[in-house]
């Protein structure tokens, strides 16, 4: 979604939410946007979602990224400097890629969950 417009997230209508926190300069985040896509189309229908965040300041090199990347679901950014950024504040994000797994109720249940751990997570309590 490259359309400028608040969003609001309903968590019960997944098993799993996943936030994820990345950029567009953030090799390993480009990099892991093409493993994500996979895991998301193997498991879109069976209730398993993905948020991304992007910490980006530059909105032409997030939606080039974007696009690059083709991400199909919900992708954001506050476009602004990463030291205001409400995202960035309260999720406590140090590092990129970040990710957050959230359940059905919207509690977060991992954080700085890898690809690996994601992946057996979903495949294990999904299907």
């Amino acid at each position: 979604m490259l359309k400028g417009r608040n969003i609001k997230t309903d968590y019960s209508k997944n098993q799993y939410t996943l936030i994820n926190f990345w950029a567009s300069y953030c090799v390993p985040c480009r990099q892991e946007n093409a493993d994500l896509r996979q895991l998301y189309d193997k498991y879109k229908n069976k209730g398993f979602n993905i948020v991304s965040i992007s910490i980006d300041e530059n909105k032409d090199y997030w939606r080039q990224a974007s696009r690059q990347d083709s991400i199909p679901w919900l992708n954001i950014a506050e476009l602004t400097e990463q030291q205001g950024s409400k995202n960035i504040k309260n999720f406590a994000v140090k590092i990129i890629p970040s990710n957050y797994l959230i359940d059905s109720k919207g509690r977060i249940i991992a954080k700085d969950v890898s690809f690996t751990d994601l992946k057996k997570q979903v495949s294990e309590n999904i299907e």
